[in-house]
């Protein structure tokens, strides 16, 4: 598994660094190589890639397709376990995003960092995501989960939640897929389902109404002519 990381350094203000300088960590696990690119935003405090041989895994793993309304908040999970001890000092977060019309470009530039978490949130101070994300986890529960608020149609894509608990920094990285929908459209599929299900209870109540009928059609005949099987068949005493 090959992961390159890009980072930050030399910040001489809380929001400001210069140009990214790539760290590189290779590791082999099972034959299998794996490549991906994160890209941190300049705002972002920093980014800490740690290599290891000695290390243990970190899991973050959960992949969720979630649908919001327009206009409304929404909670974006994320849990993890750790084979070391987590506290505030020692856990970091990174929530990155990647439009989903850009998934199948395959270009960094793609994926960005919205929200960041080292000993305290830090919320994105500028972009498309200021004022729209709040930090929802708990560290020493192992939740890492955020909030998105007034969720908008550009929204849509898929969010992936990374945690390094120092010294452990390799791991699966979960992933959720937004989707933002309109109210109207929610009222269609409701209208659709709902109907679909009306319409399934009323030929269910149609059929059960039709076997009642027939049943006590049959013992109201019986009722009313108990001899007539007898008469039918001569044969029978």
């Amino acid at each position: 598994m090959e992961t390159a990381l890009g980072c930050l350094e030399n910040i001489s203000g809380p929001w400001t660094a210069k140009p990214l300088r790539p760290i590189t960590c290779s590791i082999k696990k099972k034959s299998l190589e794996r490549r991906s690119n994160i890209r941190c935003k300049r705002w972002i405090t920093s980014c800490i890639a740690l290599c290891d041989k000695n290390n243990f895994l970190l899991f973050v793993a959960f992949f969720y397709k979630v649908e919001a309304v327009n206009g409304t908040s929404v909670k974006l999970t994320c849990t993890f376990t750790s084979t070391h001890p987590v506290s505030p000092q020692t856990v970091i977060v990174s929530w990155n995003f990647q439009p989903v019309n850009s998934k199948n470009t395959h270009r960094v530039s793609s994926t960005f960092c919205v929200f960041y978490y080292q000993e305290d949130p830090h919320p994105p101070p500028e972009g498309i995501f200021k004022g729209h994300v709040e930090w929802s986890g708990d560290i020493m529960r192992k939740d890492a989960s955020i909030t998105l608020l007034d969720v908008q149609p550009i929204f849509n894509g898929t969010y992936s939640c990374r945690v390094t608990n120092n010294p452990d920094v390799h791991g699966e990285i979960g992933k959720t897929d937004l989707r933002v929908v309109n109210k109207s459209e929610l009222s269609i599929l409701g209208a659709i389902v709902g109907g679909s299900c009306a319409f399934v209870l009323i030929l269910l109540g149609i059929y059960v109404a039709w076997k009642m009928y027939r049943k006590r059609q049959r013992e109201r005949d019986i009722e009313m002519h108990p001899n007539e099987q007898f008469e039918k068949d001569p044969t029978v005493w």
